[in-house]
């Protein structure tokens, strides 16, 4: 890539893949490009500049987990693929979740970006619930209450696996990430229509959970 902006957010995204933001410094950019820190100001004005090229980065990459989940034929699996898509966001690209909605930004334009397109994501499962009461998978109510109450759970659990609070079983996070919020859009179905968890969904929060205390 002979496009010098180019090589610097290029370089940008290998040192944050690296060594995260707090391992992003002009220096360390330049040294991988092999220019002066200098030449870095006539593309970026600071360092801020540069993060929000990878923020911009990041929410695109965010994108393209969750839009293939919008094209389900039936509004459950579309809800049920964006939760599944926000899980693998966050397994799959971690320094990317932490960025976009972990690290404050220090860029007003970027926390506006942030915002918006979270907002945007918000919308977009909103949608899918208030389908979902529509035709009677779930019970009537606020569709963005429940919306909240969903993308609470799913946002807690995750932020919690990237606190290292449930040890570092991805695999094992996976299934309690998955049995609860089985558990929670079981609740919110209509009182005849609800299933029995199966017992290993059930089991998986109890065993992340106590694996470190035996």
């Amino acid at each position: 890539m002979t496009d010098l902006r180019g090589r610097i957010t290029v370089a940008a995204q290998e040192l944050f893949a690296a060594e995260g933001i707090e391992g992003i410094s002009m220096r360390k950019i330049a040294d991988r490009v092999g220019v002066t820190a200098t030449a870095l100001y006539r593309h970026f004005r600071d360092k801020d500049a540069i993060l929000d090229a990878l923020i911009s980065a990041g929410l695109t990459v965010l994108s393209d987990y969750l839009d293939p989940a919008l094209r389900a034929r039936d509004p459950e699996r579309r809800l049920r693929g964006l939760i599944d898509a926000y899980l693998r966001f966050a397994l799959e690209q971690p320094r990317y979740f932490d960025l976009a909605f972990l690290v404050p930004s220090a860029s007003t334009r970027m926390s506006e970006e942030l915002e918006r397109h979270n907002r945007a994501t918000f919308k977009m499962a909103i949608e899918q619930v208030a389908a979902c009461m529509q035709v009677g998978i779930f019970r009537q109510g606020d569709p963005i209450e429940t919306a909240v109450y969903l993308w609470s759970t799913a946002h807690g659990l995750v932020t919690l696996h990237r606190m290292n609070r449930f040890g570092g079983d991805a695999a094992q996070f996976e299934r309690l990430y998955r049995g609860a919020i089985e558990h929670a859009m079981e609740g919110l179905r209509p009182a005849g229509a609800r299933r029995p968890a199966p017992p290993a969904s059930r089991a998986a929060g109890r065993e992340a959970i106590l694996r470190d205390e035996t």
